[in-house]
């Protein structure tokens, strides 16, 4: 795709997500789950573990604080535009991902390395924990990884339509309709131990994984308490 076309694509992206995302009536739990993480990181920062069908609403739930996120994105040509939208919309974005079937690093340690930076800067970070390519809903390390080198905390994070649009992909990728109430909300904070390792780094794996579905059920149950929900989603500043 040339740079135009990919320029053009870009902005007609980003203003279609800014328009969806101004539509929804957002309301936040667990924002007492954020400043704890905060108060407790060396840094102030932490880290959103998302599953990767909420990517999209993820993005947009957080508004102006975006700018205080880091994420990732692969360096191949279809991220393209997704990295570019995500730029614009205010994140620091980082270009690379995992390992291939044949072993090949495609930058994933390289932007990893980046993000250990910018936790320890204070700048947050969100990742789906899931992905690019799955198995859905199962974290992998690099979330856990990145709690172990830096002391920030994981916060289960998800952002939840009440009509959504579902697509028949591996992940069940969502999108919420626009006009619909949308539930973000933030889990427990869990940190991974700076010694962890082997068996232990596992066990952190799978402990993480528990959290996640147990937040997952008590969102189920918020859209019941939504006038009583938090109106806005505003984290602790540190000087």
């Amino acid at each position: 795709m040339k740079k135009l076309g990919i320029a053009v694509i870009t902005q007609i992206a980003y203003l279609i997500l800014k328009a969806i995302s101004a539509s929804y009536r957002y309301r936040y739990v667990g924002i007492d789950n954020i400043k704890l993480a905060q108060k407790k990181s060396p840094h102030h920062s932490f880290i959103l573990a998302s599953w990767h069908q909420n990517l999209m609403a993820g993005i947009l739930a957080q508004g102006k604080n975006r700018k205080k996120l880091s994420g990732m994105a692969s360096r191949s040509k279809d991220a393209e535009v997704i990295a570019r939208v995500a730029s614009k919309l205010g994140i620091w974005v980082v270009r690379g991902s995992s390992r291939n079937q044949s072993g090949v690093d495609k930058g994933g340690k390289e932007a990893k390395n980046q993000m250990v930076e910018y936790l320890k800067q204070g700048i947050s970070a969100s990742l789906t924990i899931d992905g690019p390519k799955g198995p859905a809903k199962k974290a992998k390390a690099g979330a856990l990884d990145l709690s172990r080198k830096t002391g920030s905390f994981i916060i289960p994070y998800f952002a939840v339509g009440e009509k959504m649009w579902t697509f028949n992909s591996w992940d069940q990728f969502r999108i919420p309709k626009p006009f619909t109430k949308v539930i973000v909300f933030y889990g427990k904070p869990f940190l991974v131990e700076a010694s962890a390792q082997g068996e232990l780094f596992q066990k952190s794996a799978e402990e993480l994984n528990h959290l996640m579905n147990m937040s997952e059920s008590e969102l189920s149950e918020s859209f019941n308490k939504w006038d009583s929900l938090e109106r806005e989603n505003k984290w602790a500043t540190f000087c």
